[in-house]
């Protein structure tokens, strides 16, 4: 994928896989930050929104949720959509991923709901404007995936990056990789670069 480094062999996906951009751009520390939830598939994702809603809500100043195309004003998105083979989410083919973060002004933005790796990388491949750092699920591994998040959200609201908190969590070792069950299975594409929490306290 043009742009990309990978920091871990992808042959097979034990853990999670972590692809860095080139480039780097600064960023303002984000003050207060907010998380949305976007449920693009009704009844079946409800679930997994409790899941993560329970388990992330207490981190951030304010939880909004939305439907369709009521998109969420937020600064971290999480979406659950069954991603097609031509890469799309079950809306508008010309509403990416990506147009949907621009749409949220998230600085942060995860496809939550579980999805193949070759539907994965035709949604990556789509237009759209490379704004937010875009994080792809292929398998959530159950409480593995909240509780990583968890983690990394902890580690940003102390001051570090995201990228920085995501390899603190998950050093891109590979022995070490395909030792660590307890990690859910994703890419991470650093669109946005060293996005950051202002630090609490």
């Amino acid at each position: 994928m043009e742009g990309l480094f990978p920091l871990a062999f992808v042959a097979f996906f034990v853990a999670v896989v972590f692809r860095i951009m080139l480039r780097s751009r600064a960023q303002v520390p984000i003050k207060s930050p907010t998380l949305g939830f976007l449920n693009l598939r009704g009844d079946e994702f409800l679930p997994l929104i409790d899941t993560d809603r329970a388990a992330l809500a207490s981190i951030f100043s304010e939880v909004k949720t939305g439907a369709g195309y009521q998109i969420p004003n937020c600064d971290i998105l999480f979406i659950y959509a069954n991603v097609t083979p031509d890469g799309s989410v079950g809306i508008d083919i010309n509403l990416t991923v990506r147009h949907l973060a621009e749409r949220a002004g998230a600085a942060i933005t995860v496809v939550a709901s579980g999805n193949s790796s070759e539907n994965v990388l035709a949604a990556a491949r789509l237009a759209g404007p490379k704004q937010t750092n875009l994080v792809w699920t292929l398998d959530r591994k159950g409480e593995a995936f909240p509780r990583f998040f968890v983690k990394l959200f902890t580690h940003m609201k102390k001051g570090r990056s995201m990228p920085a908190a995501w390899v603190a969590i998950s050093p891109q070792v590979p022995s070490r990789m395909q030792q660590d069950q307890n990690l859910p299975d994703m890419i991470c594409n650093l669109e946005a670069g060293q996005v950051r929490f202002q630090r609490a306290g």
